[in-house]
């Protein structure tokens, strides 16, 4: 199994506060789950960073959840998160589109070859291909 990065788990985590802000807390023990023995340090950073704050639960239990600018920051990851799914979502929805009309013109003009459509659709391929290392 591939270890998550210090980014994918602090995502993770504002994501996870964000889903019951503003009366969700989250305990020191769920920090530690994501970051380990770094965990104490975690959570001073996105304190001094005003992006938690602390709260208590009717226990009297220390927790922390998301401050304003906590949820300005999970906005913006979530944000994030549906721009790079549209924006895939997109890209396959146009090579689709692109394959579709070199089937519907090889319908139409019958001299094209099984050859000749194969190459077309190859090169859509490889265009995307390009564009996606490219990107990389």
């Amino acid at each position: 199994m591939v270890e998550k990065t210090t980014e994918q788990k602090f995502k993770e985590i504002i994501i996870d506060m964000n889903r019951g802000y503003p009366g969700y807390i989250y305990y020191p023990k769920n920090f530690e789950e994501k970051f380990n023995e770094n965990y104490l340090k975690v959570i001073d950073t996105l304190k001094k960073d005003k992006i938690i704050i602390e709260g208590i639960d009717s226990e009297n239990n220390i927790g922390y959840r998301l401050s304003g600018r906590g949820m300005d920051v999970a906005n913006s990851i979530i944000t994030g998160i549906f721009t790079k799914e549209t924006h895939d979502f997109t890209e396959k929805l146009l090579l689709l589109a692109g394959i579709t009309v070199i089937l519907v013109i090889a319908q139409l003009v019958p001299t094209l070859t099984i050859t000749s459509m194969l190459l077309a659709i190859l090169l859509l391929l490889s265009r995307k291909l390009k564009y996606k290392i490219a990107r990389n």
